[in-house]
């Protein structure tokens, strides 16, 4: 892989975000990963929006 490659996962179900910091997903989303924030949450961009979403909701592209 080249440097700068983004790494990308896919929303598996959909998630309702329960706060700002969250993000929305529905199934199907392509979700830019930014970070990984523990066994549980994941950082990412959405549609310019950058928030955190369950690992358990996305799969790897």
């Amino acid at each position: 892989d080249e440097a700068g490659d983004k790494t990308f996962v896919v929303a598996l179900y959909e998630f309702k975000a329960e706060s700002d910091r969250e993000l929305d997903l529905v199934k199907g989303d392509k979700i830019e990963l930014l970070e990984i924030l523990d066994s549980s949450w994941m950082e990412g961009r959405l549609n310019g929006k950058v928030g955190v979403f369950p690992v358990g909701y996305v799969t790897y592209c």
